[in-house]
Protein backbone atom coordinates (compact mmCIF):
# COMPACT_ATOMS: atom_id res chain seq x y z
CA UNK A 1 0.00 0.00 0.00
CA UNK A 2 1.31 3.63 -0.85
CA UNK A 3 -0.56 6.23 0.89
CA UNK A 4 -3.54 3.32 1.19
CA UNK A 5 -3.21 2.10 -2.36
CA UNK A 6 -1.61 -0.64 -4.31
CA UNK A 7 1.29 0.86 -6.81
CA UNK A 8 -0.97 -0.53 -10.05
CA UNK A 9 -1.78 0.35 -13.55
CA UNK A 10 -4.94 1.94 -13.67
CA UNK A 11 -7.45 1.87 -16.71
CA UNK A 12 -9.80 4.35 -17.42
CA UNK A 13 -12.90 4.41 -16.15
CA UNK A 14 -11.29 2.34 -12.65
CA UNK A 15 -12.38 3.73 -9.11
CA UNK A 16 -10.21 5.29 -6.93
CA UNK A 17 -11.74 3.92 -3.23
CA UNK A 18 -9.75 5.65 0.01
CA UNK A 19 -11.14 6.02 3.00
CA UNK A 20 -8.80 8.64 3.29
CA UNK A 21 -9.70 12.10 1.58
CA UNK A 22 -6.28 13.13 1.41
CA UNK A 23 -4.45 9.85 0.36
CA UNK A 24 -6.91 9.69 -2.49
CA UNK A 25 -5.52 13.57 -3.56
CA UNK A 26 -2.25 12.05 -3.45
CA UNK A 27 -2.93 9.08 -5.83
CA UNK A 28 -4.77 11.84 -8.38
CA UNK A 29 -1.95 14.07 -8.34
CA UNK A 30 0.82 11.24 -9.16
CA UNK A 31 -1.25 9.65 -11.96
CA UNK A 32 -1.64 13.41 -13.25
CA UNK A 33 2.00 13.53 -13.82
CA UNK A 34 2.22 10.32 -14.84
CA UNK A 35 -0.30 11.26 -18.18
CA UNK A 36 1.57 14.67 -18.27
CA UNK A 37 4.33 13.50 -18.58
CA UNK A 38 3.27 10.73 -20.89
CA UNK A 39 2.45 13.80 -23.41
CA UNK A 40 5.40 15.84 -22.79
CA UNK A 41 7.69 12.83 -24.03
CA UNK A 42 5.30 12.26 -27.58
CA UNK A 43 5.95 15.99 -28.56
CA UNK A 44 9.48 16.13 -27.79
CA UNK A 45 10.94 13.59 -29.56
CA UNK A 46 13.39 13.81 -32.26
CA UNK A 47 14.62 11.57 -34.86
CA UNK A 48 13.52 8.70 -37.22
CA UNK A 49 10.62 6.92 -35.65
CA UNK A 50 11.40 3.45 -35.83
CA UNK A 51 9.01 0.80 -35.01
CA UNK A 52 9.82 -2.65 -34.35
CA UNK A 53 6.27 -4.03 -33.82
CA UNK A 54 2.52 -3.11 -34.97
CA UNK A 55 1.86 0.48 -33.27
CA UNK A 56 -2.53 0.61 -33.00
CA UNK A 57 -3.46 4.46 -32.40
CA UNK A 58 -6.89 4.40 -32.37
CA UNK A 59 -6.68 8.38 -31.21
CA UNK A 60 -4.46 11.33 -32.54
CA UNK A 61 -0.69 10.89 -32.95
CA UNK A 62 1.61 13.63 -32.34
CA UNK A 63 5.05 13.42 -33.45
CA UNK A 64 7.51 16.46 -33.12
CA UNK A 65 10.65 17.45 -34.63
CA UNK A 66 12.89 20.48 -35.28
CA UNK A 67 14.10 19.09 -38.46
CA UNK A 68 11.49 19.47 -40.93
CA UNK A 69 12.95 16.63 -43.86
CA UNK A 70 13.02 14.08 -41.08
CA UNK A 71 11.31 10.68 -42.98
CA UNK A 72 9.22 8.68 -40.67
CA UNK A 73 10.81 5.10 -40.90
CA UNK A 74 8.21 2.12 -40.40
CA UNK A 75 9.68 -1.72 -41.01
CA UNK A 76 6.65 -3.02 -39.28
CA UNK A 77 3.10 -2.27 -40.30
CA UNK A 78 2.00 1.15 -39.39
CA UNK A 79 -1.76 0.38 -38.31
CA UNK A 80 -4.03 3.28 -38.82
CA UNK A 81 -7.49 2.02 -38.23
CA UNK A 82 -9.67 -1.32 -38.68
CA UNK A 83 -6.62 -3.30 -38.63
CA UNK A 84 -5.22 -1.98 -42.32
CA UNK A 85 -1.82 -1.33 -42.50
CA UNK A 86 0.08 0.93 -44.29
CA UNK A 87 3.47 -1.07 -46.05
CA UNK A 88 4.67 2.39 -47.86
CA UNK A 89 4.44 5.88 -48.85
CA UNK A 90 4.59 6.22 -52.38
CA UNK A 91 6.07 10.06 -53.79
CA UNK A 92 6.09 8.51 -57.73
CA UNK A 93 3.95 8.54 -60.53
CA UNK A 94 3.07 5.13 -60.29
CA UNK A 95 1.08 5.43 -56.77
CA UNK A 96 3.10 2.24 -55.70
CA UNK A 97 2.10 -0.63 -58.27
CA UNK A 98 -1.77 0.52 -57.42
CA UNK A 99 -1.18 -1.11 -54.11
CA UNK A 100 -4.46 -0.89 -51.77
CA UNK A 101 -1.89 -0.83 -48.81
CA UNK A 102 0.20 2.39 -49.66
CA UNK A 103 -0.56 6.06 -49.12
CA UNK A 104 0.05 8.13 -51.71
CA UNK A 105 1.62 11.87 -50.63
CA UNK A 106 -0.49 14.96 -52.08
CA UNK A 107 2.55 15.66 -54.59
CA UNK A 108 2.32 11.55 -56.23
CA UNK A 109 -1.32 12.23 -56.73
CA UNK A 110 -0.80 15.93 -58.24
CA UNK A 111 2.06 14.47 -60.40
CA UNK A 112 -0.19 11.30 -61.85
CA UNK A 113 -3.25 13.26 -62.15
CA UNK A 114 -1.19 15.82 -64.30
CA UNK A 115 0.62 13.17 -66.23
CA UNK A 116 -2.61 11.53 -67.28
CA UNK A 117 -4.10 14.45 -68.44
CA UNK A 118 -1.23 15.43 -70.62
CA UNK A 119 -1.13 12.43 -72.39
CA UNK A 120 -4.91 12.01 -73.15
CA UNK A 121 -4.02 15.75 -74.65
CA UNK A 122 -1.95 14.67 -76.74
CA UNK A 123 -4.06 11.42 -77.82
CA UNK A 124 -6.75 13.78 -78.65
CA UNK A 125 -4.28 16.12 -80.73
CA UNK A 126 -1.77 14.15 -82.20
CA UNK A 127 -2.12 10.53 -81.97
CA UNK A 128 -4.68 8.57 -84.24
CA UNK A 129 -8.00 6.62 -82.45
CA UNK A 130 -7.24 3.07 -82.74
CA UNK A 131 -10.35 0.64 -82.33
CA UNK A 132 -9.09 -2.66 -81.89
CA UNK A 133 -12.80 -3.93 -81.40
CA UNK A 134 -15.81 -1.85 -81.45
CA UNK A 135 -17.04 1.26 -80.42
CA UNK A 136 -20.47 1.33 -78.86
CA UNK A 137 -22.95 4.27 -79.99
CA UNK A 138 -25.98 4.91 -79.50
CA UNK A 139 -29.25 2.46 -80.39
CA UNK A 140 -26.54 -0.44 -80.22
CA UNK A 141 -24.19 0.97 -83.10
CA UNK A 142 -21.08 -0.46 -83.22
CA UNK A 143 -18.22 1.43 -85.04
CA UNK A 144 -15.52 -0.78 -87.08
CA UNK A 145 -12.93 1.67 -88.13
CA UNK A 146 -11.85 5.45 -88.18
CA UNK A 147 -10.74 5.88 -91.75
CA UNK A 148 -9.07 8.68 -93.25
CA UNK A 149 -10.12 7.79 -96.69
CA UNK A 150 -13.38 6.95 -98.43
CA UNK A 151 -13.11 4.09 -100.71
CA UNK A 152 -15.65 2.55 -102.48
CA UNK A 153 -14.46 -1.37 -102.48
CA UNK A 154 -14.83 -1.21 -98.70
CA UNK A 155 -17.11 -3.77 -97.48
CA UNK A 156 -20.77 -1.82 -96.89
CA UNK A 157 -22.01 -3.85 -94.10
CA UNK A 158 -19.22 -2.43 -91.69
CA UNK A 159 -19.43 0.95 -90.05
CA UNK A 160 -16.50 2.91 -90.99
CA UNK A 161 -16.56 6.72 -89.81
CA UNK A 162 -14.45 8.77 -92.19
CA UNK A 163 -12.55 11.53 -90.51
CA UNK A 164 -13.12 15.43 -91.89
CA UNK A 165 -10.05 14.79 -93.59
CA UNK A 166 -11.01 11.92 -95.40
CA UNK A 167 -14.34 14.03 -96.51
CA UNK A 168 -12.52 17.24 -97.74
CA UNK A 169 -9.99 15.01 -100.13
CA UNK A 170 -13.01 12.74 -101.16
CA UNK A 171 -15.58 15.82 -102.29
CA UNK A 172 -12.32 17.91 -103.95
CA UNK A 173 -11.12 14.50 -105.92
CA UNK A 174 -14.99 13.97 -106.99
CA UNK A 175 -15.34 17.61 -108.18
CA UNK A 176 -11.61 17.05 -109.63
CA UNK A 177 -12.72 13.90 -111.00
CA UNK A 178 -16.07 15.97 -112.64
CA UNK A 179 -13.99 18.52 -114.24
CA UNK A 180 -15.48 20.88 -111.53
CA UNK A 181 -12.56 22.59 -110.13
CA UNK A 182 -9.17 22.94 -110.87
CA UNK A 183 -6.27 21.01 -109.24
CA UNK A 184 -3.27 23.75 -107.72
CA UNK A 185 0.18 22.38 -106.57
CA UNK A 186 1.96 24.36 -104.10
CA UNK A 187 5.57 24.04 -105.67
CA UNK A 188 6.91 26.16 -102.64
CA UNK A 189 8.38 29.86 -103.23
CA UNK A 190 5.43 31.03 -103.86
CA UNK A 191 5.18 29.18 -107.26
CA UNK A 192 1.94 27.71 -107.85
CA UNK A 193 1.18 25.30 -110.46
CA UNK A 194 -2.13 25.52 -111.75
CA UNK A 195 -4.24 22.55 -114.11
CA UNK A 196 -7.48 22.91 -115.12
CA UNK A 197 -9.41 19.89 -116.48
CA UNK A 198 -9.65 19.00 -120.37
CA UNK A 199 -13.02 17.05 -120.86
CA UNK A 200 -12.72 14.27 -123.24
CA UNK A 201 -14.06 14.53 -126.66
CA UNK A 202 -13.66 14.52 -130.48
CA UNK A 203 -11.87 17.01 -132.83
CA UNK A 204 -10.57 16.73 -136.80
CA UNK A 205 -6.87 17.22 -136.27
CA UNK A 206 -4.46 19.39 -138.81
CA UNK A 207 -5.85 22.08 -141.00
CA UNK A 208 -7.85 21.82 -144.39
CA UNK A 209 -6.17 22.46 -147.60
CA UNK A 210 -7.81 25.75 -148.13
CA UNK A 211 -6.45 27.13 -144.86
CA UNK A 212 -4.39 30.66 -145.43
CA UNK A 213 -0.70 29.23 -144.49
CA UNK A 214 -1.16 25.94 -144.64
CA UNK A 215 2.12 23.66 -144.66
CA UNK A 216 1.94 20.14 -146.05
CA UNK A 217 3.00 18.36 -142.86
CA UNK A 218 -0.28 18.79 -141.06
CA UNK A 219 -2.78 16.45 -143.27
CA UNK A 220 -4.61 14.48 -143.64
CA UNK A 221 -7.07 15.91 -141.60
CA UNK A 222 -8.60 13.18 -139.52
CA UNK A 223 -11.12 12.63 -136.39
CA UNK A 224 -9.38 11.66 -132.77
CA UNK A 225 -10.55 10.87 -130.13
CA UNK A 226 -9.74 12.27 -127.07
CA UNK A 227 -10.09 11.09 -123.23
CA UNK A 228 -10.25 13.51 -120.24
CA UNK A 229 -7.26 15.18 -118.75
CA UNK A 230 -5.26 17.95 -117.29
CA UNK A 231 -3.46 20.98 -118.55
CA UNK A 232 -1.55 23.52 -117.14
CA UNK A 233 -3.24 27.16 -117.43
CA UNK A 234 -0.12 28.46 -118.59
CA UNK A 235 3.21 27.17 -120.17
CA UNK A 236 5.83 26.93 -116.88
CA UNK A 237 7.37 29.97 -115.41
CA UNK A 238 11.12 30.56 -114.55
CA UNK A 239 10.01 30.54 -110.97
CA UNK A 240 8.16 27.12 -111.03
CA UNK A 241 11.02 26.29 -113.22
CA UNK A 242 13.44 26.97 -110.34
CA UNK A 243 10.91 25.58 -107.64
CA UNK A 244 11.03 22.00 -109.17
CA UNK A 245 15.31 21.95 -110.09
CA UNK A 246 15.06 21.92 -105.95
CA UNK A 247 13.83 18.81 -105.96
CA UNK A 248 15.02 15.30 -105.76
CA UNK A 249 16.98 14.66 -108.69
CA UNK A 250 15.00 11.19 -110.54
CA UNK A 251 17.36 10.69 -113.90
CA UNK A 252 19.09 14.15 -115.21
CA UNK A 253 20.61 17.08 -112.78
CA UNK A 254 18.85 20.94 -113.91
CA UNK A 255 19.94 24.13 -114.07
CA UNK A 256 17.56 26.29 -112.29
CA UNK A 257 18.21 29.58 -114.16
CA UNK A 258 18.05 28.59 -117.69
CA UNK A 259 16.65 30.89 -119.54
CA UNK A 260 17.89 33.72 -121.96
CA UNK A 261 15.35 36.40 -120.69
CA UNK A 262 15.07 37.16 -117.22
CA UNK A 263 13.15 39.38 -115.02
CA UNK A 264 10.39 38.63 -114.02
CA UNK A 265 9.10 35.65 -112.37
CA UNK A 266 6.49 35.13 -114.44
CA UNK A 267 8.29 34.77 -117.72
CA UNK A 268 7.96 31.28 -119.41
CA UNK A 269 10.97 29.36 -118.68
CA UNK A 270 13.16 28.75 -121.94
CA UNK A 271 16.32 27.11 -123.14
CA UNK A 272 15.04 23.93 -122.08
CA UNK A 273 15.73 20.81 -123.91
CA UNK A 274 12.78 18.03 -124.34
CA UNK A 275 14.97 15.90 -121.95
CA UNK A 276 14.82 18.74 -119.29
CA UNK A 277 11.40 18.70 -119.35
CA UNK A 278 10.57 15.18 -118.78
CA UNK A 279 13.26 15.36 -115.92
CA UNK A 280 10.58 18.41 -114.59
CA UNK A 281 7.77 16.39 -114.97
CA UNK A 282 9.41 13.19 -113.68
CA UNK A 283 10.69 15.25 -110.08
CA UNK A 284 6.56 16.30 -110.04
CA UNK A 285 5.22 13.18 -109.94
CA UNK A 286 7.70 12.26 -107.16
CA UNK A 287 6.86 15.44 -104.94
CA UNK A 288 3.09 15.39 -105.58
CA UNK A 289 2.35 11.49 -105.84
CA UNK A 290 0.02 11.45 -102.84
CA UNK A 291 -1.93 14.96 -104.23
CA UNK A 292 -1.57 13.18 -107.90
CA UNK A 293 -3.72 10.02 -106.95
CA UNK A 294 -2.42 7.80 -109.39
CA UNK A 295 -2.34 10.16 -112.48
CA UNK A 296 1.36 11.06 -113.86
CA UNK A 297 2.82 14.57 -115.24
CA UNK A 298 4.37 14.35 -118.67
CA UNK A 299 4.33 16.45 -121.64
CA UNK A 300 1.03 16.02 -123.94
CA UNK A 301 0.90 14.09 -127.13
CA UNK A 302 0.70 16.67 -130.00
CA UNK A 303 -3.31 15.73 -130.70
CA UNK A 304 -4.11 16.41 -126.78
CA UNK A 305 -1.86 19.74 -127.36
CA UNK A 306 -4.21 20.69 -130.74
CA UNK A 307 -7.46 19.84 -128.66
CA UNK A 308 -6.82 21.82 -125.94
CA UNK A 309 -5.53 24.71 -128.20
CA UNK A 310 -8.70 24.80 -130.29
CA UNK A 311 -11.06 24.10 -127.45
CA UNK A 312 -13.76 23.16 -129.43
CA UNK A 313 -13.26 25.82 -132.04
CA UNK A 314 -12.65 24.93 -136.15
CA UNK A 315 -11.03 27.93 -137.05
CA UNK A 316 -7.23 28.72 -137.85
CA UNK A 317 -6.61 30.56 -134.60
CA UNK A 318 -8.66 29.87 -131.72
CA UNK A 319 -10.42 32.71 -131.73
CA UNK A 320 -11.69 32.47 -135.59
CA UNK A 321 -9.93 33.79 -138.87
CA UNK A 322 -8.76 37.19 -138.95
CA UNK A 323 -4.99 37.49 -138.53
CA UNK A 324 -5.13 40.90 -137.68
CA UNK A 325 -6.53 40.45 -134.33
CA UNK A 326 -3.89 38.06 -133.43
CA UNK A 327 -1.93 40.49 -131.43
CA UNK A 328 -5.11 40.43 -128.68
CA UNK A 329 -4.32 36.89 -128.10
CA UNK A 330 -0.61 35.92 -128.82
CA UNK A 331 3.11 37.24 -128.50
CA UNK A 332 4.62 37.00 -131.78
CA UNK A 333 7.26 38.48 -133.67
CA UNK A 334 4.81 41.13 -134.84
CA UNK A 335 4.19 42.57 -131.12
CA UNK A 336 7.02 40.81 -129.19
CA UNK A 337 9.59 43.64 -129.26
CA UNK A 338 11.99 40.37 -129.37
CA UNK A 339 11.42 39.23 -126.31
CA UNK A 340 9.07 36.78 -124.15
CA UNK A 341 6.20 38.36 -121.89
CA UNK A 342 4.90 37.24 -118.22
CA UNK A 343 2.52 34.83 -118.67
CA UNK A 344 -1.15 35.38 -118.83
CA UNK A 345 -1.55 39.19 -119.94
CA UNK A 346 -3.16 38.16 -123.27
CA UNK A 347 -6.48 36.56 -123.45
CA UNK A 348 -7.11 33.08 -123.21
CA UNK A 349 -9.08 30.03 -125.60
CA UNK A 350 -12.48 29.29 -124.17
CA UNK A 351 -11.53 26.66 -121.80
CA UNK A 352 -9.68 29.02 -120.28
CA UNK A 353 -6.10 28.50 -121.30
CA UNK A 354 -3.24 31.07 -121.79
CA UNK A 355 -0.34 31.95 -124.11
CA UNK A 356 -1.36 28.42 -125.82
CA UNK A 357 -0.33 30.64 -129.22
CA UNK A 358 3.09 32.34 -129.37
CA UNK A 359 5.18 33.84 -126.53
CA UNK A 360 7.24 29.81 -126.45
CA UNK A 361 6.80 26.85 -128.64
CA UNK A 362 5.63 24.38 -126.65
CA UNK A 363 7.29 20.42 -126.31
CA UNK A 364 5.23 17.81 -126.41
CA UNK A 365 6.01 13.76 -126.23
CA UNK A 366 6.00 12.44 -129.74
CA UNK A 367 8.63 12.29 -132.58
CA UNK A 368 8.46 14.02 -135.74
CA UNK A 369 6.17 12.70 -138.68
CA UNK A 370 6.20 14.29 -142.21
CA UNK A 371 2.11 14.02 -142.20
CA UNK A 372 -0.82 12.16 -140.44
CA UNK A 373 -0.97 8.89 -142.41
CA UNK A 374 -1.58 6.50 -140.31
CA UNK A 375 -1.71 8.60 -137.07
CA UNK A 376 -3.36 7.21 -134.28
CA UNK A 377 -6.47 8.61 -133.47
CA UNK A 378 -7.06 7.73 -129.57
CA UNK A 379 -4.82 11.40 -128.87
CA UNK A 380 -2.22 9.09 -127.72
CA UNK A 381 1.56 10.10 -128.31
CA UNK A 382 3.05 8.77 -132.16
CA UNK A 383 6.43 7.53 -131.35
CA UNK A 384 6.88 4.47 -133.54
CA UNK A 385 9.63 5.46 -135.92
CA UNK A 386 13.12 6.21 -135.70
CA UNK A 387 13.29 10.00 -136.04
CA UNK A 388 14.40 10.97 -132.78
CA UNK A 389 13.36 14.66 -132.73
CA UNK A 390 10.54 15.98 -131.01
CA UNK A 391 7.39 18.04 -131.88
CA UNK A 392 6.66 21.59 -130.48
CA UNK A 393 3.94 23.29 -131.19
CA UNK A 394 2.25 27.48 -130.60
CA UNK A 395 4.24 29.57 -132.20
CA UNK A 396 6.82 32.04 -130.24
CA UNK A 397 7.86 35.50 -129.69
CA UNK A 398 10.11 34.83 -132.71
CA UNK A 399 8.10 33.43 -135.50
CA UNK A 400 5.51 35.06 -137.91
CA UNK A 401 1.94 35.07 -137.29
CA UNK A 402 1.25 31.88 -139.28
CA UNK A 403 3.11 29.69 -136.76
CA UNK A 404 0.58 30.76 -134.19
CA UNK A 405 -2.31 28.94 -135.89
CA UNK A 406 -3.72 25.49 -134.05
CA UNK A 407 -2.64 23.18 -136.80
CA UNK A 408 1.05 24.84 -137.04
CA UNK A 409 4.09 22.02 -136.67
CA UNK A 410 7.57 22.17 -135.68
CA UNK A 411 10.95 20.08 -134.71
CA UNK A 412 13.57 19.80 -133.38
CA UNK A 413 16.58 17.71 -131.72
CA UNK A 414 15.21 16.51 -128.15
CA UNK A 415 18.68 17.71 -126.45
CA UNK A 416 18.13 21.31 -127.99
CA UNK A 417 17.92 24.45 -125.89
CA UNK A 418 16.90 27.91 -127.49
CA UNK A 419 15.22 30.99 -125.81
CA UNK A 420 11.82 30.57 -127.93
CA UNK A 421 11.82 26.90 -126.74
CA UNK A 422 9.49 26.19 -123.47
CA UNK A 423 6.79 23.65 -122.69
CA UNK A 424 3.36 23.35 -120.65
CA UNK A 425 2.67 20.12 -118.15
CA UNK A 426 -0.50 17.90 -118.47
CA UNK A 427 -1.66 14.87 -116.20
CA UNK A 428 -3.40 11.61 -116.75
Amino acid sequence: MTNGFEPKDKNPGDLILSADWNAAMDEIDRLGKTLQDIKQKATSFHGPLTIEEALKVKGNLGIGTETPTAKLEVKGDLKLQLGEAVNEFSSDITLADNSNQAVPTELAVKTYVDNQVQGLQESLTTKKLQVTESLKLGNEVEVVQFSETISPSRDSSLVVVPTEQAIITYIKSTLIELHIIKDIFDLGEGGLLEMLPIPAGSFLMGSPDNESGREVDEGPQHQVNVPAFWMGKFPVTQQQWQDVAGYQQVDTSLNSTPSHFEGDNKLPVEQVSWHDCREFCARLNVKFKSQLQNRKFRLPSEAEWEYACRAATTTRYYYGDDESQLGQYAWYFGNSDSQTHPVGQKIPNNWKLYDMMGNVWEWCEDTWHVNYDDAPIDGSAWTDNNNDNRLLRGGSWSYASRSCRCANRNDSSPDLRSDYFGFRVVCS
